[in-house]
């Protein structure tokens, strides 16, 4: 049985692809979606020097900066799906001059 790998989206791919009307409505979230893909690298960077938990004198916790991040690649993750949930659905349609069974296997 094969396997789907989920697409990775990126804003460089689905802004185009963005009707006028959506980008009017969602352009504050495109905003916060680049600041967060900001943050998201830079506290990436500092995860990656502090580690992502401290340890103290009765166990550990995560660092702020990896709590953080959890945070922030949550609600981006939210304005992610959003935007490609706009999307114009044409990538599952199949085409007047293909074969059923040869979409099925391409899909």
């Amino acid at each position: 049985m094969a396997t789907r790998k989920k697409k990775k989206h990126s804003l460089e791919e689905i802004i185009p692809l963005l009707s006028e009307d959506t980008l009017k409505v969602a352009g504050g979230m495109i905003d916060d979606a680049i600041f967060m893909e900001k943050q998201l690298a830079s506290l990436r960077d500092q995860i990656k020097k502090e580690g992502v938990s401290e340890n103290y004198q009765y166990g550990s916790k995560q660092t702020a900066a990896m709590t953080t991040y959890l945070q922030v690649q949550k609600q981006y993750g939210v304005i992610i799906k959003y935007l490609t949930d706009q999307l114009p659905s044409t990538k599952n349609q199949m085409p007047a001059n293909m074969n059923l069974l040869d979409w099925v296997d391409a899909n």
